[in-house]
């Protein structure tokens, strides 16, 4: 078994797993929105629990101040990969961008998961009274 921590839509907000190596990212997927009904998480951030094909997983940023951001440089984690086949320890939780854009056929809409999860790190932020320096994301505070 291994510990995998996972940050939630760009937030420092995160919830530790414990899976198996030879799990893939589609079942890690799943345990994520599993183990998050029965955590504190549910209460601070909404899912859609019924949809898991709304999600990804992503790897995270290099930075150590920003350490808790999805890496959008790269495409999401290969479903069919498993944990053997990347060596990580921490992964992003984010709203797919592929089913956003499965959904809506205007050009105009394709960042819409991005976008999503720009608004939900300023929703969080500004309830946990964090000033966050994100491109797109501004904060009152």
């Amino acid at each position: 078994m291994r510990k995998l921590r996972v940050y939630f839509f760009g937030t420092p907000s995160f919830l530790d797993i414990y899976t198996s190596e030879t799990s893939s990212f589609e079942e890690i997927l799943k345990q994520i929105i599993q183990e998050y009904t029965h955590s504190e998480l549910s209460q601070q951030i909404a899912l859609e629990l019924d949809s898991p094909e709304k999600y990804e997983l992503r790897l995270l940023e290099d930075d150590e101040d920003e350490y808790y951001l999805p890496l959008y440089d790269f495409p999401e984690l290969d479903q069919t990969k498993t944990l053997n086949d990347i060596n990580i320890t921490a992964i992003a939780f984010c709203k797919s961008k592929k089913y956003a854009a499965s959904k809506e056929s205007t050009p105009t809409k394709d960042n819409e998961a991005v976008e999503d999860n720009r608004r939900e790190i300023k929703r969080i932020a500004e309830e946990q009274g964090v000033c966050l320096g994100i491109t797109g994301v501004e904060s009152s505070r």
